[in-house]
């Protein structure tokens, strides 16, 4: 729902300030999961606020990414572009679990909790790092839509599979 309504935002102000709030979000959410877990289960005031905080945080900033990557990108390459960015990050969020799962998961003890404090910390800064990222986005990132040979680019005409 949330990448939804981001089309707007980014067409008026740019990818980058979606980027950066989702990033800050995400960081946000990470940080109060770690700050309030406990024993005890608590969804109201420990899972609900960190699962909000980080679902829009991922929703501002994810789909975003991929949008300011792709538009970029000439026209005659959006589809291969897509698809690198969605098996990178694909990819990417399997080996993350994995890691999580053999560092953490191996010994999960109600004194894990600062085991799992710290691999919520490092999703936080890696969030901030993301956002500063976002930071980096400019906000005219879809003037290259035309095909590679219209844009008059010298060496813009080459096939992909051209190995040069």
């Amino acid at each position: 729902m949330v990448t939804v309504l981001t089309t707007r935002v980014a067409r008026r102000f740019g990818h980058g300030p979606l980027v950066l709030v989702g990033g800050l979000l995400f960081a946000a959410g990470m940080v109060w999961r770690a700050g309030f877990v406990s024993v005890s289960p608590d969804y109201v005031g420990d899972l609900l606020p960190s699962q909000v905080l980080g679902g829009l945080g991922v929703g501002l900033a994810v789909g975003t990414l991929i949008a300011a990557g792709v538009h970029a990108l000439p026209a005659d390459r959006a589809a291969t572009g897509s698809a690198l960015v969605n098996s990178v990050r694909q990819i990417s969020a399997t080996v993350g679990v994995a890691v999580l799962v053999a560092v953490v998961g191996s010994h999960v003890v109600p004194d894990s909790r600062v085991d799992f404090r710290v691999a919520w910390g490092i999703a936080a800064g890696l969030s901030v790092l993301s956002a500063a990222v976002g930071v980096r986005l400019s906000r005219d990132n879809g003037g290259n839509r035309a095909p590679a040979g219209a844009r008059g680019d010298a060496g813009s005409t080459r096939p992909l599979t051209d190995a040069r």
